[in-house]
């Protein structure tokens, strides 16, 4: 094994996380699983109080998941926070949350990872909701 390519891929457990990182250092990657996140998310969905935009955000972060690469995450997190910055609530919660505490839950993270299953679950929930 080698230790400079290690890489956590977990839940948000931080007790996991901040283990891993005592262990091995903060310089290592933590890839936050993909449905794990997404969950907990859909949960802070009632800071936004008019559920006909619950949807449309979930889309936005379906789409900001799928990022192939930094740079392109980057730039569609600017567009995803300017888009909704009237919903200071839920972008209070998923800029702490999900942009600054645990920022590893994009596709483009993939080059940092022989494997996950992020795109296995994303694909599966597309098909799922389609489904219903």
């Amino acid at each position: 094994m080698n230790e400079q390519n290690l890489v956590l891929i977990a839940g948000g457990s931080e007790a996991m996380r901040n283990a891993f990182s005592k262990v091995f250092g903060t310089d290592r990657s933590i890839v936050m699983r993909w449905a794990h996140m997404r969950k907990r998310e859909e949960k802070q969905l009632c800071l936004v109080e008019d559920k006909n935009l619950h949807t449309e955000i979930m889309d936005d972060d379906d789409t900001l998941q799928l990022s192939k690469d930094n740079t392109t995450f980057e730039i569609a997190i600017k567009l995803f926070l300017k888009k909704w910055k009237n919903q200071e609530q839920f972008i209070h919660y998923f800029s702490s949350e999900w942009l600054e505490s645990k920022n590893g839950w994009y596709e483009g993270l993939e080059m940092y990872v022989s494997s996950t299953n992020n795109a296995l679950e994303a694909t599966n929930r597309v098909i799922k909701m389609k489904l219903h």
